[in-house]
């Protein structure tokens, strides 16, 4: 009995004020933690939280030989933590290297080559422009996916493959009420289409207009994981739209589409596209 109560005051002597403080900072972290977890608002606090957390684990940096406990403890949730960002913003981080892609250096490594000449280009981009315009007239609902780059599998597997060349009557038969394909999109690369029928992943956007429908989600689904462009006819309305990097802007008429999908092509330097309207 004399033997552990010599240990228990030996321990005592043996605290310091660093061990004191180190268990003020532990015990405030994890009431901090939890306190986040609890409060709904993380995402307006997000960058705060991120802030305090490069800050604090400079200090523990600096007095790790201090404060051990908690330098391993940074350590192993840092390393769990980075982990966890990435699997939960994944869609996140594939759209910002899409747009470091097509920055001024990203260019020359990752501008799409297509062996065609640019008239030929220019063809393809006036028959797409066409069939919009017919199936807009007729309220047919379509939706076009022009992919310059990569497109996930899964989505060119989910349809049939065509491998025809863009034609304006080919995209309005495949569109045709009357189709099976009429449902799915149409994947377009260079001048041929590669796929028609095609099943997107929807946007999972919750501030969308509700008069939005299956179609304009799904426009946006794939445009937030893939560097793609989507036009989209509304069977209701007869509204183009075009959705590019997980943005939806309405109201295209041909000028429009013909300047974006020039620049999508290559056959222009990037410029805002003008007179756009956006839909509430």
């Amino acid at each position: 009995m004399n033997d552990q109560l010599q240990k228990v005051i030996d321990a005592f002597k043996a605290f310091t004020i660093w061990d004191g403080l180190e268990i003020l900072l532990l015990t405030v972290v994890i009431f901090l933690l939890l306190r986040y977890l609890k409060v709904r608002r993380n995402a307006v606090a997000l960058p705060y939280w991120l802030a305090g957390i490069f800050i604090a684990f400079g200090a523990l940096f600096i007095f790790q030989g201090e404060f051990r406990v908690l330098w391993k403890l940074a350590l192993y949730l840092g390393g769990a933590s980075l982990i966890f960002l990435i699997i939960i913003f994944a869609p996140q981080l594939h759209r910002m290297m899409i747009r470091m892609a097509q920055g001024r250096w990203g260019r020359v490594f990752y501008t799409a080559k297509y062996d065609l000449s640019p008239d030929e280009l220019r063809n393809t981009i006036a028959e797409i422009i066409r069939a919009a315009q017919n199936m807009s007239k007729k309220n047919t609902g379509a939706l076009i996916v022009i992919a310059p780059g990569h497109i996930q599998t899964q989505i060119l597997e989910s349809g049939t493959e065509l491998g025809a060349l863009v034609s304006a009557s080919l995209l309005e038969s495949v569109f045709n009420t009357k189709s099976p394909m009429h449902d799915g999109a149409v994947i377009i690369r260079g001048n041929r289409i590669l796929a028609a029928g095609c099943f997107l992943p929807l946007s999972q956007n919750t501030e969308l207009p509700g008069d939005l429908g299956t179609r304009h989600r799904a426009a946006l689904g794939v445009s937030e994981a893939n560097d793609v462009l989507a036009i989209i006819v509304s069977e209701q309305t007869g509204i183009i739209s075009v959705c590019r990097e997980g943005t939806l802007t309405r109201y295209y008429n041909s000028d429009m589409l013909e300047e974006t999908l020039e620049r999508m092509y290559g056959l222009q330097l990037a410029s805002p596209v003008r007179k756009r309207k956006k839909g509430k």
